[in-house]
């Protein structure tokens, strides 16, 4: 009816009709009486509906070539807050009626699913794929459909790795609000499954994709989520997914888009020009472009029709065979030569100039501005001119007339590339950036090192974003290493975006500083995520890059560089790292219960309580399938010899068979019980499947028959493990047994006894003579395969052993175990070799490579480990005292740290560097308080053992034992007069004892749960607890009298602190509140949210000028307490929960990755702090070295 162009004067005509129409009506000599204002109402409809579809431009055709927007983050949600990230046609394309109705019909039945609109011809584009996706996705019943929105995503050839993992984290953001900071694509894609499968039913587009691993990532999880994917790969869809073909334009609508807006093209023009394209939609766009674009400039249509035909069969074949990619190569050269004819020779210029800039990016007026200003002397309001030319000859994929950005087709951009040359685009990147560093504050004329990209304006969205990439195309090679390996362009990026594209920047670079930074950043990224307040950023960077020699430079220079705003700074090197790690796996969502390595090194399987199981690359950390199908827990995994198949058992009653190279599932085997463990014969013919309820079974591969049942464990078994020569089977269970199987027959051939508990590990080694079983006594025990001797008894672990390997060629063998280290022995003289100390939780699996060259352990903390098996000396071994470390204590003048450790153990440690002077250990579990004399000459240790201990640290004996609590005790504090030492129990009480002889002298029986916490008053005369009862609670010391309780809390009180002056106490809660009590009156002064976490402890500095707050989110924050504000704030790798200053600025914080010791740098050194008014007794400290250590 109308054409988009002409209906905004139709609309003009017809309302000037209808308002003529109306008032004819009313100024009438004639009288219609009551038919008067039906005869206007009707008329007033008519005009309305025409003008309507006037608008609308129903049954029109196109103005120019269809343009695919999408629309910007406000536009992105519907009223119902819904992400919408539907992309709107800002220029009406052909319809094709027989595609949109067989993709809605595909959508409308594919919940969970995946449907593919491709194309016939591998690797062609231009066939309108991307627009008929967005042509479906503006219809209404999409809407419909999907309740939980929509999400688009356009990948590109050029879009991998890190690159990838960001568009992932886009979308992770679109659905949540918050970025996650993933640089894996496989774990990004994870997350946005996750997040998928939580809500209602949405369709995610994948746009252009070019390999399977480009559409793996948005393949994971989401069973709630269709996907709707373009792509001109046919082969990488999935098995399962259904598929619409876009290829050539049916008759009909090739004569639509050809003729669109136009008057009727002579009959032999057409069926030519039809002929020539090839009824290529994007070939039909351009022609029907340069078409209109000759009649408005004068010329008649036959005639711009003639030398249209002329031009592209002059020099190319008569018809084009769509097929044939050079045809569609010689056919797109000819077409943008024709359109390009009706431009000025500069404006051609101009164009070819595009190839610069990136695939699928849309190119800023900004940027516009600088190339063209440079090489062709071009103001602002020719460029929109000729951004307004290309766009009506359909040079363009997009152009924002409303923002001034243009997006080139990818079959385009690669042409222009072509066209210009290796040497010319370098030329032109060059020139491009000379003039982008004009927006620098400080411009210099690029020769030398870096120049300061990162104080690019927060507009300059596209030089952040591909600075690095223009650096590379112009061959800028120095700069562009200096760039990526100045921290001050690390610590901006990421914090602007995510660690993902910091490690994208470092994959263009060819260099072993750069090597070392992206590899620390993998392994680190999941702690170099933002952080309140945002200038605490650069210090959590260097924080988690110190340590690595080949930094070092880089930390110093960028140290230098830093403004003065308040930081914490490590003092100690971080603890939650192990010299021999090379790699941490972070993915799963929840504890990884198992392990296993590929036959050839390449690859590592994990299990996870969060359902799935992650294969992951060796060489780069990066997750290459996702296992999706357990209905709970993964408990075990195990892989076939050749590599082919893997095997993961769960708690839902399956194990499941799955193609190593594909991840599909091939066979689900169903226990009548929570499958624990499982593994595959040497042969693949069988698979031993082991249950919760004592259950040992063999089933045939592939089929999945039944073979022989191992009937003779009496409770759970745990694991199991299969000879090389595959005729006999190892299993330990709860019963405290190992028994070895026929697997032919299924007999038990012998049961090895001796464990104190429960086995809950074993092994074989690869010739079949030697067994190692592990058990919840923390042994490990060598047997004999044979005769079943016990060759050996290993006092191994602290703690359950969960796993156990045996090296291939014999030599030695690791364990893993709930005291959280793995540990290596030499099987000839059963000697301990190293202690790999670095997961913040337990440890449930282990695995040797098949070279010996390195393992891999699986943990509580939610991450699997690869390590050095290489490395020896001391380094490797832990240091007594080391591990999960649960309270901290500082000595009056600072010159040590005591800190109570899970293993039973307190260590006293230098505060300059960390290192252990002594070690106490007479608990037989976890310490989890302590308090220093204020002389340093004594201690007191609070245990879960029930007790608590004084340590005299001048002769290194225990002086006495505060026995009494009838649970565990949970803290400690020492008078500041030295006089008596207060204890906190899970018991619901505290005491307080007489430090003289450890006499009781007060029960405090008032908390209705456990009590958790507790501080002293500056004065001696108050001590507050803290209970999970809610409350905190002020005693009067000298007698045990109740002053005050409070009860403002939300969840548990872990943590308190009394101010210096001694009017105000702090205290820490479950609820992640932090709030301030006037210790007079009782009254509530001050609240504030201390994060998103629960805390877990709170202390005063000296001076009363700050408060510092732990949380179990692993974040240690400082506070003003007068006013609330957060002005520091640091993350380790692991949970946090206890803290401590010390009289020089520093802060010494305990978790679950060790001990911590920060300086907390107000300006440019260290805070100032009041100095104690006791001193410590030296003696106490330099007599530790002289003398063995005490337990």
């Amino acid at each position: 009816m109308f054409a988009r162009p002409a209906g905004r004067a139709a609309i003009v005509v017809i309302l000037d009709l209808t308002v003529a129409a109306l008032i004819n009506l009313a100024t009438s000599a004639f009288d219609f009486s009551e038919y008067r204002w039906w005869v206007t109402g009707l008329v007033l409809c008519i005009g309305i509906w025409l003008a309507i579809l006037a608008w609308r431009g129903v049954g029109g055709q196109p103005d120019v070539a269809p343009e695919v927007v999408v629309a910007t983050r406000a536009e992105q949600r519907a009223a119902s807050g819904r992400p919408w990230m539907a992309p709107f046609l800002n220029r009406r394309p052909i319809d094709r009626p027989e595609l949109v109705a067989e993709t809605l019909r595909l959508l409308a039945g594919a919940t969970g699913q995946t449907v593919g609109v491709t194309t016939a011809l591998h690797g062609a584009g231009g066939f309108g794929k991307t627009t008929l996706a967005a042509l479906v996705c503006s219809r209404p019943e999409v809407r419909e459909l999907f309740r939980g929105g929509l999400l688009w995503v356009t990948v590109g050839q050029e879009q991998h790795g890190p690159d990838l993992a960001a568009r992932v984290n886009d979308l992770c953001e679109h659905l949540t609000g918050e970025r996650p900071s993933f640089s894996d694509p496989e774990q990004a894609g994870h997350r946005l499954g996750q997040l998928l499968d939580d809500g209602p039913p949405t369709l995610l587009v994948v746009d252009d994709v070019w390999d399977a691993a480009q559409l793996r990532p948005f393949l994971l999880g989401g069973k709630q989520a269709t996907r709707l994917v373009t792509t001109r790969i046919p082969g990488l869809l999935p098995d399962n997914a259904e598929t619409v073909r876009v290829d050539q334009m049916r008759q009909i609508e090739s004569k639509d888009l050809l003729n669109a807006n136009l008057p009727p093209l002579p009959a032999h023009a057409t069926q030519k020009l039809l002929s020539i394209t090839g009824r290529w939609p994007l070939l039909l766009a351009m022609v029907n472009a340069a078409l209109r674009r000759s009649l408005r400039d004068g010329i008649p249509l036959g005639k711009a029709c003639d030398s249209l035909i002329r031009q592209l069969s002059d020099q190319g074949p008569s018809s084009l065979d769509v097929s044939v990619e050079q045809r569609r190569d010689r056919a797109v050269h000819l077409t943008v030569q024709a359109s390009l004819s009706l431009l000025p020779e500069t404006s051609r210029q101009r164009y070819l100039e595009l190839g610069i800039f990136g695939e699928d990016v849309d190119i800023p007026p900004g940027m516009l501005e600088a190339l063209w200003g440079a090489t062709g002397g071009m103001a602002p309001g020719p460029i929109a001119k000729l951004c307004n030319d290309l766009s009506e000859l359909s040079l363009v994929a997009i152009y924002h007339r409303d923002i001034g950005t243009i997006r080139l087709h990818d079959v385009i951009r690669l042409y222009l590339r072509h066209q210009c040359g290796d040497e010319r685009l370098a030329a032109l990147n060059a020139l491009l950036l000379r003039e982008a560093r004009r927006a620098l504050p400080v411009y210099a004329d690029a020769s030398g090192g870096a120049q300061p990209w990162w104080l690019l304006p927060d507009q300059a969205e596209y030089l952040w974003r591909q600075v690095c990439y223009h650096l590379a195309e112009a061959r800028q090679t120095a700069e562009l290493v200096s760039l990526v390996c100045d921290l001050r362009w690390v610590a901006e990026k990421s914090r602007r975006y995510d660690v993902a594209a910091v490690e994208a920047d470092l994959h263009r670079v060819d260099d072993p500083t750069a090597a070392t930074l992206r590899a620390t950043l993998a392994r680190e990224g999941h702690t170099l995520t933002p952080i309140t307040p945002g200038h605490s950023y650069p210090a959590l960077l260097m924080s988690r890059l110190d340590g690595a020699p080949e930094l070092d430079p880089l930390l110093v220079a960028y140290r230098a560089s830093l403004s003065t705003t308040p930081r914490l700074e490590n003092r100690w090197l971080p603890p939650d790292r192990h010299p021999s790690v090379v790699r941490v796996l972070a993915g799963h969502d929840s504890f990884v219960t198992d392990c296993a390595v590929a036959p050839n090194g390449a690859w590592v399987v994990s299990a996870g309580s969060d359902a799935t199981a992650h294969v992951w690359s060796t060489a780069t950390g990066q997750t290459q399938l996702t296992l999706s199908g357990h209905r709970g827990q993964v408990l075990g995994c195990a892989v076939s010899t050749d590599g082919l198949w893997i095997t993961t058992a769960g708690e839902d009653g399956t194990v499941r068979v799955w193609d190593s190279s594909t991840g599909t599932q091939t066979l689900v085997v169903n226990l009548t019980e929570p499958a624990t463990a499982c593994a595959i014969s040497p042969s693949g013919e069988w698979l031993a499947t082991i249950g919760a309820r004592g259950g040992a079974r063999m089933w045939r591969l592939p089929s999945g028959a039944p073979g022989p049942a191992l009937v003779g464990h009496t409770d759970r078994v745990n694991r199991c493990a299969i000879a090389a020569t595959g005729d006999w089977i190892v299993t330990c269970g709860n019963d405290g047994r190992a028994m070895i199987w026929d697997t032919t027959t299924g007999e038990r051939r012998r049961t090895l006894s001796g464990h104190s508990g429960p086995v809950s590990a074993c092994a074989v080694s690869v010739d079949a003579s030697l067994i190692v079983t592990g058990g919840w006594d923390g042994t490990l025990r060598l047997w004999h395969a044979t005769d079943g001797r016990c060759l050996g008894v290993l006092d191994a672990h602290r703690d359950r052993i969960t796993s156990c390997a045996i090296s291939h060629d014999g030599r030695w063998l690791m364990s893993a175990s709930w005291d959280g280290t793995a540990r290596t022995w030499d099987t000839a003289n059963q000697q301990c070799t190293s202690v790999l100390a670095g997961h913040s939780e337990r440890l449930s699996g282990c695995a040797i490579a098949p070279d010996d060259s390195w393992m891999v352990t699986a943990s509580w903390d939610g991450t699997a480990r690869i390590w050095d098996a290489t490395r020896d000396g001391d380094e490797l071994f832990q240091p007594s005292g080391a591990g999960p470390v649960n309270a901290c204590a500082a000595s009056a003048d600072g010159r040590f740290v005591v800190t109570g450790h899970q293993d039973g153990t307190a260590a006293v440690r230098r505060a300059a560097d960390g290192s252990i002077d002594d070690v106490v250990s007479q608990h037989t579990t976890a310490v989890h308080g302590c308090a220093v004399a204020p002389d340093g000459s004594w201690l007191v240790t609070a245990s879960s053992d029930g007790t608590a201990r004084v340590w005299d640290l001048v002769q290194g004996q225990t002086r006495y034992t505060l026995s009494g609590h009838l649970g565990s005790v949970s803290a400690c504090v020492i008078a500041p007069d030295g006089s008596w030492i207060a204890t906190t129990s899970n018991d619901h009480t505290a005491r307080i004892w007489d430090s003289r002889d450890g006499r009781e002298m007060h029960l405090l029986a008032n908390h209705g749960n456990w009590v958790s916490a507790c501080a002293v008053s500056q004065d001696a005369q108050l001590l507050a607890t803290g209970s999970w009862d809610e409350t905190a609670q002020i005693w009067e010391a000298a007698t045990g009298r109740l002053l005050q309780c409070f009860v403002h809390h939300v969840g548990p009180v872990l943590g308190c602190s009394f101010s210096r002056a001694g009017d105000r106490l702090a205290t820490a809660a479950g609820d992640g509140k932090v709030r301030i009590i006037d210790v007079r009156t009782g009254q509530l002064i001050l609240s504030f949210t201390g994060g998103v976490s629960g805390l877990t402890a709170c202390a005063f500095s000296p001076g009363d000028d700050y408060l510092a707050t732990t949380s179990s989110g692993g974040v240690l924050r400082i506070w003003r307490p007068d006013t609330g504000e957060n002005i520091a704030s640091m993350r380790v790798n692991g949970a946090l929960n206890a803290a401590c200053w010390t009289p020089d600025g520093g802060l010494c914080v305990s978790g679950a990755g060790g001990a911590y010791l920060f300086d907390f740098r107000f300006g440019e050194q260290a805070s100032v702090i009041p100095q104690p008014r006791q001193a410590v007794d030296e003696s106490a400290l330099t007599s530790m070295r002289d003398r063995p250590r005490t337990g």
